[in-house]
């Protein structure tokens, strides 16, 4: 069985040696990597045993909905129930997926609950129900089904469709008619408007003490029977005071007038109009024709309501003391005396508000003043703010405007940078109008971020002298010059050009190096100090040992150039490195990855030439034959041998050369055998046989025979 095994294995390994590495997966690989991590909520099965709570018994099965409802009981109920949303669902990874990482959304669409259809349960979202947050109704969260605590995942089931369950806060009206306690009988199912009914109740007002007539007919039931805080219900039906108007409305008049409302107001007109008597026939109040009196109304004195002018009004409404003829008897002077020549009908007129001038901007235009860009469209109180519109001061912007500014130090008026379009908007040309041209990131930057407090003249920089350190901080101290324009441009800081630092720092940059930033290897460049930092006492700033770390821990030596090149830290030489050592790889040992002999906790060396250092265990020989196993077998193919056992003091003939090795080396014994026949045969001798003696008298069994064949050797003294 032993010799299977180990046959089995070389079989195995020569089948492996051909093949390219990007086909040797590892079998530890297929156990132990998944498709990725499990969510936060499925966390404590992120491992291999816990792959079958969802999957097939093996890896990579399918999903089993009966292991879903093993820890989620209450979704398998509804499903068996056909009961709510998952009524109709019979696969569950079709809308949860897995393997998305710690915070993976395991929903499907990830946008569910915009695009949940509510209709799909059995309770349909109408009316103001579909402006509700979910959170509102389902304000549960999962139990979780083996600990039966309570987790901090939202849990969307059994949420409450009964009215009074989610809306405690309302209480029943005090209906005597026990049907309509259920809300659903007179308010709309939709949920659109509370206080809409859904059908017309059963309540006939013509029947009651109070008619509804005119406009009270168009009333809600809710305007009249509203709550009364000291019953704590939703509405009052009865009883309610109805004698007189002023038990529902508030008196305006304040009793000046009296309680007989109608003799002015009637209810088959809005309380606006007003009447000012009644028609003897009907009882009807009569409209009141204010045109007849020496003021009618015209435009918006319509809407004025009548204690606007009648603020102290007797009970006929007469105003016969009072002076109307200028707008000044009832309005005043509003602009004092600016415009005491002039009649208010002249900017004002009674179908706009008061504040709606028909002084437009036309007639603006042509005041000693245009209006032009935004002051177009200024609100005349922007100006002019205290009531002033006569003897405005407008030479210069600072009239009304801060001027920020306030050092002078511009010798300009304003208009020479800025336009009335936009004050931000600035016609100012710094290319022309300067002795420095802005340039790159420089046109990009805030006006304020050079000219700081306001100060826009004798700036430090000009196009002859650019002093860069005028504004910014030199990073460099003095191991660099002070011409800044030599490396860097303002298209960016980070742009260097015509920089060489070969030619500076004689050292060039090659290979990977080209493409590393300053402040990688200059560490404390933000100090102004590009010295490379020297990390031991016997390295140079260009040693490699002082920036990388040495990972053969200097068994060969500091010139790490010998093997490596700036362009790769692979082995410059690549696979042929191993031809210039001791071992050269051929076969299968050519196509494994470096690491698999030169591991993390061996020497560089690896792990030694002899076979023996890796395949110990593999030896069938029990290092009966020493540790060279090259002196029989090679790399390329482990079978056949090339052992030569014409090489020791058994020379194999005949039917030997036939046999197996452990036919005669048994228990791995290959050295110290003897080489008699006796000590193979022994149980070969015929005893019976008068040939062979009762003394032994024959002891050479190649006397007779040969191991060509047993048969009797033929010859001079055989009978």
């Amino acid at each position: 069985m032993r010799i299977f095994r180990w046959t089995l294995a070389l079989i195995l390994l020569s089948l492996f040696a051909d093949l390219q590495p990007v086909f040797a997966i590892r079998l530890t690989d297929i156990l132990t990597k998944s498709p990725g991590p499990l969510s936060k909520h499925h966390s404590e099965y992120d491992a291999i045993s816990g792959c079958i709570n969802c999957h097939a018994n093996r890896l990579g099965g399918d999903i089993e909905n009966p292991k879903c409802f093993s820890c989620h009981p209450d979704i398998e109920e509804r499903v068996q129930e056909k009961k709510g949303y998952h009524k109709d669902k019979t696969e569950c990874h079709e809308c949860h997926s897995e393997h998305k990482g710690l915070d993976g959304y395991i929903f499907a669409p990830e946008n569910w609950l915009k695009t949940f259809n509510h209709s799909e349960t059995d309770y349909e979202l109408l009316g103001a129900h579909k402006k509700v947050e979910c959170r509102d109704c389902h304000d549960t969260y999962r139990t979780h089904f083996k600990t039966k605590q309570q987790t901090k995942t939202e849990s969307y089931l059994d949420a409450k469709t009964t009215c009074y369950e989610c809306h405690d806060n309302v209480y029943e009206h005090q209906f005597k008619n026990k049907d309509w306690l259920v809300c659903t009988q007179c308010h709309s199912s939709g949920i659109e408007n509370w206080k809409r009914m859904a059908k017309t109740m059963e309540f006939n007002h013509d029947k009651v003490d109070y008619q509804l007539e005119g406009l009270h007919e168009k009333v809600a039931c809710a305007d009249c029977h509203q709550p009364d805080p000291t019953l704590r219900r939703v509405t009052t039906f009865e009883p309610l005071e109805f004698g007189k108007c002023t038990d529902c409305h508030y008196d305006v008049h304040e009793n000046k007038f009296g309680q007989d409302c109608q003799s002015c107001h009637s209810v088959y007109r809005p309380w606006s109009q007003v009447a000012q008597s009644k028609d003897p026939q009907t009882g009807a109040a009569k409209d009141f024709d204010h045109s007849k009196t020496k003021f009618p109304l015209l435009g918006h004195h319509q809407a004025v309501k009548c204690e606007g002018c009648h603020y102290e009004p007797k009970a006929n409404f007469k105003v016969e003391s009072q002076n109307f003829d200028e707008c000044s008897d009832c309005h005043g002077f509003a602009h004092d005396i600016q415009f005491s020549d002039q009649k208010c009908e002249s900017c004002h007129s009674m179908e706009n508000h008061y504040y709606e001038s028909t002084f437009n901007l036309e007639r603006h235009n042509k005041e000693s003043w245009p209006l032009t860009g935004k002051h177009q469209v200024l609100d005349c109180n922007k100006c002019h703010f205290s009531g002033q519109y006569e003897g405005l001061r407008h030479a210069e912007c600072d009239d009304c405007h801060r001027n920020p500014h306030d050092t002078r130090q511009i010798d300009q008026d304003c208009t020479f940078c800025h336009v009335t379009t936009s004050f931000s908007w600035i016609q100012f040309d710094h290319n022309k109008q300067t002795d420095f041209n802005l340039t790159g990131k420089h046109r990009e930057v805030a006006c304020l971020s050079c000219h700081v407090d306001q100060v826009f003249k004798n700036m430090p920089a000009s196009n002859a002298n650019p002093n860069c350190q005028g504004c910014h901080a030199d990073p460099h101290g003095p191991k660099m010059t002070d011409e800044c324009v030599s490396c860097h441009a303002t298209e960016g800081f980070k742009l260097v050009r015509d920089f060489n630092h070969e030619k500076l720092f004689n050292w060039a940059l090659e290979g990977r190096h080209s493409e590393l930033s300053c402040q990688k290897c200059h560490s404390n460049h933000l100090k102004g100090d590009y010295a490379v930092p020297i990390t031991q006492k016997d390295l140079k700033a260009t040693d490699c040992a002082n920036c990388h770390m040495d990972v053969h821990a200097g068994r060969h030596g500091q010139n790490c150039s010998s093997c490596h090149t700036v362009q790769s830290f692979s082995v410059a030489l690549g696979e042929k490195v191993h031809d210039l050592g001791y071992f050269q790889l051929e076969g299968y040992h050519d196509q494994m990855a470096c690491t698999e002999c030169h591991r993390p906790d061996t020497q560089i060396q690896g792990m030694g030439i002899q076979c023996v250092n890796c395949h110990e265990k593999n030896d069938v020989h029990l290092g009966k034959m020493g540790p060279e196993c090259s002196d029989c077998h090679r790399q390329t193919s482990w079978t056949p041998s090339t052992f030569k056992h014409n090489m020791t003091a058994f020379r194999l003939t005949g039917a030997h050369r036939y046999a197996e090795c452990s036919s005669c080396h048994v228990n791995q014994i290959y050295q110290g055998l003897p080489t008699d026949c006796y000590f193979c045969h022994s149980d070969s001798k015929l005893s019976g046989v008068a040939a062979h003696g009762a003394a032994n008298s024959v002891l050479e069994c190649s006397d007779c025979h040969s191991t060509i064949s047993w048969g009797i050797k033929r010859g001079a003294g055989i009978p």
